[in-house]
């Protein structure tokens, strides 16, 4: 997910009164000798009506790229965004590990943490159905939280053992840090 200040855009003025800005997006992953493993390039427009517009002017937009990584290993994940009108640049990076699924160890994913609101569909964009976000109170990709608000996370785990009824053995237990101290434990869960 990549958050867009709309700000550092240039919208053109459609004759119907819409706004239009068109993107370039190139990905690139890194190995961990540093070279480079595969690459995407993907132009995109985002049209909207006016009231639309204002919004994303005040909140942003977030865009949602799938970019499957084939095998495991360390990786470097390169993003960097044109606006076409203005030639602005932005980039990104991220470190990823996709773990080796075939040697059948424990391996937990990432935890995904959001705001715990109403599920909806967000909408997408007219040219390659992605999801665009125009509103960052509901995403993830910003990570700003209220104080007091209800939070929710979720991740995935892989290869658990299965005992005899086929149910996993395992055992969860949330703890929260702040400052590297511990100020929530949760009772242990199977």
């Amino acid at each position: 997910m990549l958050h867009i200040d709309a700000h550092d855009m240039q919208f053109k003025n459609e004759p119907d009164g819409s706004h239009k800005a068109v993107l370039d997006l190139l990905a690139i992953t890194f190995g961990d000798n540093g070279q480079a493993v595969d690459s995407d390039f993907r132009r995109f427009t985002l049209q909207m009506k006016d009231d639309e517009y204002r919004r994303t002017l005040r909140d942003g937009v977030i865009y949602v790229h799938r970019y499957p990584i084939r095998k495991p290993g360390a990786y470097q994940l390169r993003i960097a965004l044109q606006d076409t009108a203005s030639e602005q640049i932005g980039s990104a990076s991220q470190f990823i590990e996709v773990p080796d699924l075939k040697k059948d160890r424990l391996t937990l994913s990432s935890i995904l943490l959001k705001q715990d609101a109403p599920q909806h569909a967000p909408p997408t964009s007219e040219q390659s159905g992605e999801p665009v976000e125009s509103d960052p109170n509901r995403t993830t990709a910003i990570r700003t939280f209220k104080p007091g608000a209800s939070l929710a996370y979720t991740y995935q785990v892989l290869n658990a053992r299965r005992d005899s009824s086929r149910q996993p053995n395992l055992e969860v237990q949330s703890r929260l840090f702040r400052e590297g101290k511990q100020i929530y434990a949760g009772n242990p869960v199977p």
